[in-house]
C-alpha cells in the first residue's frame, strides 16, 4: 500500500476453508524478520495440514 514517501506491506494469514483471516500485520518493510514473525503469530493459534505462499505483485511501476 503507498503511503506517502514510502510502501506498507500488509501480510495476512487465511484459512482458505472459513475464510477467516487468522492473523494479519502491517509493516513498513518487508524482510524475512517480519515475514517469519508473521507466521509464528499464526501458527500459535492453529497447525495447518496444507500451508502455500502467494507472494503477490509488485504493483510498483519504472517509469522511463
Amino acid at each position: 500500500m503507498p503511503i506517502r514517501s514510502s510502501w506498507l506491506y500488509l501480510t495476512a494469514i487465511i484459512d482458505w476453508y472459513s475464510r477467516y483471516i487468522i492473523a494479519w500485520m502491517l509493516d513498513d518493510t518487508m524482510d524475512i524478520g517480519f515475514v517469519l514473525g508473521m507466521s509464528r503469530k499464526a501458527l500459535q493459534i492453529g497447525t495447518p495440514t496444507i500451508m502455500n505462499s502467494d507472494q503477490g505483485s509488485d504493483v510498483r511501476q519504472e517509469v522511463a
